[in-house]
């Protein structure tokens, strides 16, 4: 399963001019121990093998955590 994060701007909130800037893709890897789960991070593409990043989440902590593990995974690599 894939969790996908689309960052847009909407100008003057004009809906109709909405233009994505990125799309980042948080697949499902698989469990790794206890509630702990892989996660392959990949921006701007659906390749579904050719990871940027991984990052390591448990679940129960929600959506918003992961993309927040993967967003701050990706800003160390562009350091």
């Amino acid at each position: 399963m894939t969790l996908r994060v689309r960052i847009s701007i909407v100008p003057f909130g004009d809906e109709s001019k909405e233009k994505e800037l990125h799309q980042i893709n948080i697949s499902n890897l698989g469990k790794y121990l206890n509630d702990d789960y892989h996660y392959g991070v990949e921006v701007d593409k659906y390749e579904g093998d050719k990871y940027l990043a991984r990052v390591t989440h448990t679940r129960s902590e929600g959506p918003i955590k992961l993309t927040f593990k993967a967003l701050k995974r990706i800003l160390e690599l562009e350091s």
